[in-house]
């Protein structure tokens, strides 16, 4: 008997996969949860199996979920394909250029690249969207997204760099910094250091909390801020630390810098690309023009 699903569930199903939540995954489809949750019970009654188990924590894919999404990005890669092939012959207005980026990368670098661009180029349409670096390739991949730019490109696994195309950007590095009023950054001598981040559905915040659990430890900020100029200012009044990206700290913040010496602190920056099927004209001038302003 043959199951029943469209592109558009799959694509849905790895959002579910990658967020492990009804109302993440709406915000991130643009539907409504009970719209998700109706998508989603419709997929499991036409794949005739459960594919995820619904717990107080989120949601837990079963066997079968795992299944379907290891499958679904192959035949999701073929049908980006095919639209990339179908593309010079639409007659429909091109669609927004979709960049998904890290925090460092939307923060420090794509919104000035993207207002640059414009200025040049008055028809240009984008959505930038916030996305951690591991989950970006499997969206260009994917066709979700047209152009990636991503860090820690070191740990890029190899089944993808096969199948895309990777232009190194910038080197960058996260770093520590502190208060540099000597009265603020006394009080870490009495206790221990307060750190804060960036909200905590930030890419950033996500990975920092993945290499502390590694480590045998917790990390809990207990002040979050939406951006990186925010948090300079707030550890510039002290007593807090903060770890940022050196890109975000500007020349004359009044902050001291200390590097970090773990090798995930290295975060060169580099573009995503597809290679099985032919980049977007847009996403190729979009990247060459980055490439050419940044050397300025």
């Amino acid at each position: 008997m043959p199951l029943h699903y469209e592109l558009s569930d799959l694509r849905l199903l790895l959002i579910l996969m990658r967020t492990r939540s009804l109302s993440a995954s709406g915000e991130a489809a643009h539907l409504t949860t009970s719209a998700v949750s109706l998508r989603l019970r419709k997929l499991e009654d036409g794949i005739g199996a459960q594919l995820f188990t619904r717990t107080g924590k989120g949601l837990v894919p079963t066997e079968a979920g795992t299944a379907l999404a290891e499958a679904a990005v192959p035949i999701l890669a073929e049908a980006a394909a095919l639209d990339a092939r179908l593309n010079p012959f639409s007659k429909h207005d091109p669609e927004p250029l979709r960049i998904f980026s890290n925090s460092t990368g939307l923060q420090n670098f794509l919104c000035r690249i993207a207002a640059d661009y414009l200025r040049e180029n008055s028809s240009f349409r984008a959505v930038l969207t916030e996305q951690r670096s591991s989950l970006t390739p499997e969206a260009v991949l994917t066709g979700e997204a047209d152009l990636g730019l991503i860090g820690g490109i070191r740990e890029l696994s190899p089944a993808y760099r096969t199948k895309l195309e990777l232009v190194q950007f910038v080197e960058d590095r996260h770093v520590v910094i502190l208060p540099r009023d000597s009265s603020a950054a006394q009080q870490f001598k009495n206790r221990p250091i307060l750190f804060a981040e960036l909200t905590d559905a930030s890419p950033m915040t996500a990975a920092m909390k993945e290499r502390a659990l590694a480590a045998g430890f917790r990390f809990e900020p207990i002040i979050e801020a939406p951006s990186f100029s925010l948090l300079v200012e707030l550890v510039a009044r002290g007593p807090l630390a903060a770890v940022v990206p050196a890109s975000a700290v500007p020349p004359n913040a009044p902050v001291e810098v200390r590097e970090l010496e773990d090798s995930w602190a290295a975060r060169p920056l580099a573009f995503v690309l597809p290679k099985a099927r032919p980049a977007l004209p847009s996403a190729i001038d979009f990247v060459e023009f980055a490439l050419r302003t940044q050397k300025r």
